[in-house]
């Protein structure tokens, strides 16, 4: 009698166990499924497309399941130019009124986002971010 109910909590722990691994592995493959169709252009160019909204849903369903990011000190120069970018895009804006380049710092920081998000998966697991997904 005893080991049927021992052999019952296992089974339970097996099952939470092995459903949080998925849940934790759900953002990295999410990843990998935008970085695949990032090549596929459904609206014009400059908005975002599908693969974007698919990259933001996994960084954010990362941050919830992985709440932690290591911060690089060479990540400074990601944020300067981010930074520099999004100055030079006012001022571009502020001369000519072109409301495109109002935009386009969202995209420099999207894909540091992305890049930041790529390397701290590489970064936790221990290896390459192809071989953490799978």
């Amino acid at each position: 009698m005893q080991q049927t109910s021992a052999a019952k909590i296992k089974s339970q722990k097996t099952k939470k166990r092995y459903s949080a691994l998925q849940l934790r592995r759900l953002p990295a493959l999410l990843m990998l499924f935008a970085l695949a169709l990032s090549f596929l252009y459904l609206q014009k160019v400059g908005l975002p497309q599908i693969s974007h909204i698919i990259a933001a849903a996994a960084v954010g369903l990362g941050l919830l399941t992985h709440p932690y990011l290591r911060w690089k000190r060479g990540w400074k120069l990601g944020v300067g130019f981010v930074s520099y970018a999004a100055f030079v895009d006012l001022v571009i804006f502020a001369l000519y009124g072109d409301m495109p380049t109002l935009l386009s710092p969202l995209y420099y920081m999207f894909g540091f986002i992305i890049f930041v998000y790529l390397v701290n998966i590489s970064a936790n697991v221990g290896k390459p971010f192809i071989s953490a997904v799978f």
